[in-house]
């Protein structure tokens, strides 16, 4: 895992924000990179010593947006406490709220950070002071137990319960935390603006390629999905593993009708022909292995779908 960005909360904690090495890597929307992009999946990892507590999974402008949002709130004092809840006892008071199902008492969804694998985290002022708290929740709030090993009672589990962390965080710390996660969110969207630009650029390269073979979009709208769409001066794909679609809609709505779908994987390209975003019942499919032969199918596929005046009016 390589770190992102640490914030130092004090000599014995620092939360880490952890993306892992490329072939680990996972995007909620497009293929990984060696480059952090906005939505590739992270870890914010709370480590203590010898231990290590995962505060949440998501992708690394969620967990980083979240984070500055919370730190905003609470530097404006704007997340009390309420006044019957001791500091260091929301987590507590969690558990036995949701585990008893009587959460109409206090809104914890103002003081919750992050979820993460059975631990909490809370940020909350109280008397104009700002509290971080990182704390346990019984494993089985939510799903039924399943009796093994690992199995404790809910009431075995609140006479050990203890909090992982709960301190007071320093103004000046927040402020410089705000900041920095500012400059975070800055370079995604630039890295995230620069690869639309690139795509977009993909897509005319695309586009004129299909012309110069003589193929009438129509009404096909190009798309694509992947992030590593390489090109040369002009199609094909230099080093490409993923997708391209051509989507035909309804004239004047959203509603598709038809979907050509070109895919490449270990050097084979598979062309598919997809009615009414049907994408287990292909109406059209065919392998092959060139270029002649792929722009040759995509020909036939527009053909067979443009044909059908119906489809596409």
């Amino acid at each position: 895992m390589n770190i992102i960005k640490r914030f130092e909360i004090n000599k014995n904690n620092t939360i880490e924000i952890l993306v892992p090495e490329l072939e680990n890597k996972f995007n909620y929307y497009y293929k990984p990179s060696e480059k952090l992009h906005k939505f590739d999946e992270v870890t914010a990892m709370l480590i203590q010593k010898n231990k290590k507590f995962t505060l949440k999974v998501d992708a690394v402008q969620v967990v980083i947006e979240e984070f500055k949002n919370m730190l905003i709130m609470a530097l404006n004092n704007q997340i009390s406490l309420p006044k019957g809840v001791v500091i260091g006892k929301l987590g507590a008071l969690f558990n036995s709220n949701t585990y008893e199902d009587d959460l109409d008492s206090i809104d914890f969804g103002n003081f919750w950070l992050w979820s993460g694998p059975a631990v909490q985290t809370w940020l909350y002022n109280r008397d104009n002071k700002i509290y971080l708290e990182i704390a346990p929740s019984y494993p089985w709030l939510y799903v039924e137990p399943e009796k093994t090993e690992e199995y404790i009672s809910f009431d075995q589990f609140m006479k050990t319960y203890k909090p992982i962390l709960v301190t007071e965080l320093d103004k000046n710390l927040v402020k410089k935390w705000i900041k920095e996660c500012h400059g975070i969110l800055e370079n995604l969207e630039k890295e995230h603006e620069q690869m639309l630009q690139y795509l977009a650029k993909c897509k005319s390269q695309f586009i004129n390629a299909l012309k110069k073979h003589n193929i009438d979009l129509a009404a096909g709208k190009v798309t694509f999905s992947d992030i590593d769409t390489t090109f040369e001066n002009e199609w094909p794909l230099k080093n490409f593993d993923g997708e391209i679609q051509i989507t035909y809609r309804k004239e004047n709505t959203n509603q598709p009708i038809y979907v050509i779908q070109v895919l490449l994987r270990n050097n084979i390209f598979t062309i598919k022909v997809i009615k009414d975003l049907e994408w287990d019942l292909p109406v059209f499919e065919e392998h092959v292995s060139n270029l002649n032969d792929l722009f040759s199918m995509i020909q036939q596929t527009t053909h067979l779908i443009t044909a059908n005046k119906a489809a596409i009016t």
